[in-house]
């Protein structure tokens, strides 16, 4: 964090889930800060649970990747005041594997766990957002979304994502599409150099032989 950044405001929430501290701040170096008790700032700002809501929204928001410099401050401030908090019991279900999604979420506090075909692929926190692929696509969901604590998120229905978010949808095309290759090129199998056998030398040199190879895998006939 830099000059002007702010942290601890979690601490100040009515929602007792939402005060425990999630991290360790260590001053780096000399550091000069100011700090506000709960009632002054209630007296100063006004209502604590709307103030820190109006916070705790923004830093979430703030914290997505794809969202950093794609949006203008104007369309982030339509994006905030379009989210709405949605809060769940740990173990709930937020998206069912093959429904057709209904809402783009943005995780606030907590953290959800992704299951495909009931086995858990990846765990997500604050400032993950999931939920999109389906939105974009009008396909069924390719996995389920549970919250692994209490969770809130910040989510948007079809219509709010698509009036609020068009200058980002080709982005999240994007960023879908990589993640699907990245996902075909992590299930492809590992070939080793001892189950390739050689069908013919196409040429020799200085350093080494080149040659058409096939792997031994039983039903593969592509050469290499």
């Amino acid at each position: 964090l830099q000059q002007g950044a702010f942290f601890g405001e979690s601490a100040l929430s009515e929602k007792e889930e939402e005060r425990q501290r999630l991290a360790n701040v260590v001053a780096v170096g000399k550091v000069r800060v100011g700090a506000l008790k709960a009632d002054d700032f209630k007296q100063v700002v006004g209502s604590l649970t709307e103030s820190m809501n109006r916070a705790l929204n923004r830093k979430a928001i703030d914290s997505v990747e794809m969202l950093k410099g794609s949006l203008t401050p104007v369309e982030m401030d339509e994006l905030q005041r379009a989210l709405q908090d949605v809060t769940y019991e740990a173990g709930t279900t937020v998206i069912t594997q093959g429904e057709v999604g209904t809402k783009f979420c943005i995780i606030r506090s907590g953290g959800v766990d992704v299951f495909v075909d009931d086995v858990k692929v990846n765990s997500l926190g604050l400032g993950a957002v999931f939920g999109e692929r389906a939105l974009l696509t009008a396909e069924p969901t390719v996995a389920s979304v549970i919250t692994n604590a209490p969770t809130t998120l910040m989510t948007l229905d079809k219509n709010a994502f698509e009036r609020v978010l068009p200058p980002l949808q080709d982005l999240i095309a994007r960023g879908i599409a990589e993640r699907e290759e990245q996902a075909a090129r992590a299930a492809r199998p590992k070939i080793l150099f001892k189950d390739l056998k050689t069908i013919a030398v196409l040429g020799e040199g200085t350093f080494g032989r080149v040659r058409l190879v096939q792997w031994k895998h039983r039903g593969s006939k592509q050469p290499f």
